[in-house]
């Protein structure tokens, strides 16, 4: 299954859809995991921080 983390489009709203620790959990049970570029900014988490638990970071919610 493909599973996808865009970034947060409303104003001021700064959760994130998926944790780095989710995202290795599924890549972990066979999952591939696409994360938006900057999704996790508003909650202080680095798009090298999903890479490194699996994810592939993609540059809009588009490829996501």
């Amino acid at each position: 299954m493909i599973v996808g983390g865009p970034r947060e489009i409303k104003p001021d709203e700064s959760r994130v859809a998926v944790l780095p620790a989710g995202v290795e959990n599924l890549c972990r049970t066979g999952h591939r995991v696409l994360v938006e570029q900057g999704a996790g900014s508003g909650s202080g988490i680095a798009d090298d921080d999903y890479a490194a638990n699996g994810a592939e970071i993609v540059p809009s919610g588009e490829a996501v």
